[in-house]
């Protein structure tokens, strides 16, 4: 296996130094065995940018301000309407969703033309830059290594030297993609303790029919040889523990890790999912980002008052289900609300009975479903609990009627909103 791994690298140096590799040569593992990736033409996006450059040079910039192409002087022999228009990226492992196209088709540079890309999303650095690669489409729709990859990390831009018009897109050689959204740069938004796994995709050179080709690859599942996560870590902390304000891996190996986000929503609304990669016979290390926003909409109401700072709880056990809130600000006393249901049979609507039982306490009284009349005789206040899930989502919804506990004449309204994981 060492000797096959040591060959690999080895081709991907020589591949490398024919084209170029924005690595210089000394890339992240990998192999040279890849199945050239082909898709179908990018769809038009949004409109061209247009502009009229001459012999003596000059610059176009993309809408969104993400792309500039610059000609030198003495790259076009007369006076050319140059455009480039966004279109769907296609590419394996594409950073955006928009490649661009470049028009006139085809046309040719005496000299070559520069495509500086903007890599960086706000302030939030979602991968390292030197897992960039550029890629243009043939007529058949191969995706096929454009050329050497000049990084300015102080600008922030990737700059690379372009010989003819055509589609180009920017890729990254490892990626990290979820498994909620199924994606590789949206946002992933989660409840308090739901869980998302990340898994590393690696799209290394195929091999080539033309040892001076490098073809983009099918994307291929890393597994805990080729993947060569080093760690993983959230904001920062590396393998963090299960109190962590901020969630925890439930497990992580150097391929794949399961994010379980915490019982509470934390202050910090965005919250970054790192794995650091670092491969063989390379010094450099590899960072790749995902961003986690994890929602809390948990809260209840006792007597008239509201309580928000609260951890959710939901556990299942055959037919019997309990749920609740426990408010943590409170440190002399419980306060809370919970539900029993003895009979639960999935989502739907629960009248409040001797097996649908709501329970609560805030600072000053303890608080019950049940009311006793004059003659001994027991009622169940008036209430609901309406209970959905969507996935691991668990939803209840809690309004009704509570009796203050030894003195049941006096009744107060309750409504609790609990969102979590259903524990079985």
């Amino acid at each position: 296996m060492k000797n096959i791994l040591l060959s690999s690298i080895a081709a991907i140096l020589i591949l490398s130094c024919k084209k170029g590799s924005s690595d210089g040569g000394n890339g992240p593992g990998g192999n040279s065995n890849g199945t050239p990736a082909v898709t179908e033409k990018g769809k038009t996006i949004g409109d061209p940018v247009q502009k009229m450059i001459g012999p003596d040079g000059g610059t176009i910039t993309s809408a969104d301000g993400k792309m500039t192409l610059t000609i030198p002087a003495g790259a076009l022999e007369t006076n050319t309407s140059v455009s480039m228009q966004p279109i769907e990226s296609t590419v394996p492992g594409g950073i955006e969703k928009a490649a661009y196209r470049f028009a006139p088709h085809g046309i040719q540079f005496k000299k070559p033309a520069e495509l500086t890309f903007k890599y960086k999303n706000g302030d939030k650095e979602l991968f390292s830059p030197e897992l960039m690669e550029v890629a243009t489409q043939l007529e058949n729709g191969t995706w096929k290594v454009a050329g050497k990859i000049s990084i300015d990390k102080t600008a922030a831009t990737a700059t690379v030297p372009l010989h003819h018009f055509s589609d180009y897109d920017f890729f990254l050689r490892y990626y990290m993609q979820d498994s909620k959204t199924k994606t590789r740069e949206n946002t992933i938004f989660l409840i308090t303790s739901q869980h998302v796994q990340f898994d590393i995709y690696k799209t290394i050179d195929a091999k080539p029919d033309n040892p001076d080709d490098v073809f983009v690859p099918l994307p291929k599942h890393a597994d805990n040889t080729e993947a060569n996560v080093k760690e993983w870590a959230i904001n920062g902390q590396i393998n963090p523990p299960i109190v962590f304000e901020f969630g925890y891996y439930e497990k992580a190996d150097r391929a794949t890790a399961k994010y379980v986000a915490p019982i509470k929503a934390p202050e910090r609304s965005i919250i970054d999912a790192s794995a650091k990669l670092s491969f063989p016979h390379n010094p450099a290390e590899f960072q790749l980002v995902r961003q986690v926003i994890v929602g809390d909409n948990n809260q209840f109401r006792i007597n008239g008052q509201v309580f928000t700072n609260v951890v959710p709880q939901a556990i299942q056990v055959g037919t019997f289900l309990t749920a609740g809130l426990n408010d943590t600000s409170y440190h002399n006393k419980p306060v809370y609300v919970a539900l029993t249901i003895n009979g639960f049979n999935g989502p739907g609507t629960y009248n409040f009975s001797k097996d649908v039982v709501v329970v609560g306490s805030d600072p000053k009284f303890g608080w019950d479903h049940t009311q006793e009349l004059p003659n001994g005789q027991i009622v169940y206040g008036p209430g609901s609990v309406i209970i959905t899930q969507d996935g691991d989502l668990f939803r209840c919804n809690i309004s009704g009627t509570l009796h203050r506990t030894g003195l049941n004449s006096v009744p107060t309204s309750v409504s609790a909103i609990i969102e979590t994981v259903l524990f079985k």
